[in-house]
């Protein structure tokens, strides 16, 4: 009779062996199956990201890198001209008779007038977008790929052209430096 209770404990324990494999088989297959659907639902998440970020490019910062460029290089020539004028204004008020043109003016002056009028300008909204989606490829949160073919050239030729701008905007309250890591990035 023991011998029969041994052998029945021995049928009982293999097969709660066998269940436990079993069990434990499928534990591993259910979780490797959720880790897939995981990683897939990530790299949607991350693509549908990514063409937000596109979206904002194409939508608004684009556009607002092409009004802001419009209307700085439509000033600055009235800026410069302004400044001859009153440069002459004074030579007259003076008794001098020197009268310059604006191909006169030196040329740390016309950086002073270009700075200024690009300071008057819309630019900081643009910069401001600029560091929003900065954060977003810097820390991976869209796909660089896609991002990257599509806007690079756009973002580091406008930072480019608007670099003593830029610098002049940086301070301790505002120091863009999502801007400034992916700028560097890129330009490698």
């Amino acid at each position: 009779m023991l011998d029969l209770i041994l052998k029945v404990l021995q049928i009982f324990s293999a097969l709660a062996t066998v269940a436990g494999v079993i069990g434990l088989f499928l534990t591993i297959k259910t979780y490797k199956e959720g880790k897939i659907i995981q990683s897939k639902s990530e790299d949607r998440r991350i693509i549908l990201t990514s063409i937000q970020v596109l979206e904002i490019f194409s939508n608004r910062i684009i556009p607002d890198m092409g009004k802001y460029e419009k209307e700085v290089y439509e000033e600055i020539p009235k800026n410069k001209q302004k400044a001859v004028d009153a440069i002459n204004k004074a030579s007259e008020e003076s008794g001098l008779a020197n009268i310059i043109t604006v191909e006169d003016l030196p040329s740390e002056l016309v950086d002073q007038i270009v700075l200024a009028t690009k300071m008057e300008s819309n630019l900081l909204k643009t910069f401001n977008s600029l560091e929003h989606v900065s954060v977003y490829i810097n820390y991976e949160l869209v796909d660089d790929s896609l991002i990257y073919n599509a806007v690079h050239n756009v973002f580091c030729n406008f930072i480019e052209r608007n670099k003593d701008v830029f610098y002049h905007l940086i301070t301790d309250e505002v120091p863009f430096i999502n801007i400034r890591k992916l700028y560097d990035n890129w330009k490698k």
